[in-house]
């Protein structure tokens, strides 16, 4: 029921490694293999990435969601921003 989304590498921006340096401990996350995925939830995901490519295709680099990960909880209808370290 939760997601996360953000833009890496975009414009100098930071890297997927800038959000988890240590890739040791992103896989020891839970991962979706084993604790499974609801459609909905991959659809509402997929259909802001969808959004922030649209951004990004027009030239709206003012709210593209660069630097900051846009976190999901759909239990709870919470939508969260928090901005990546050093950025």
């Amino acid at each position: 029921m939760e997601g996360q989304l953000s833009v890496f590498n975009y414009k100098n921006g930071p890297s997927y490694r800038h959000l988890f340096p240590d890739a040791s401990a992103a896989a020891a996350e839970i991962d979706c293999a084993s604790a499974g995925i609801i459609g909905h939830v991959t659809g509402m995901v997929g259909s802001l990435q969808v959004n922030e490519v649209v951004k990004i295709i027009l030239g709206n680099d003012e709210h593209i969601l660069c630097g900051e990960v846009l976190t999901i909880d759909m239990q709870r209808l919470e939508f969260r921003k928090f901005k990546i370290k050093n950025y």
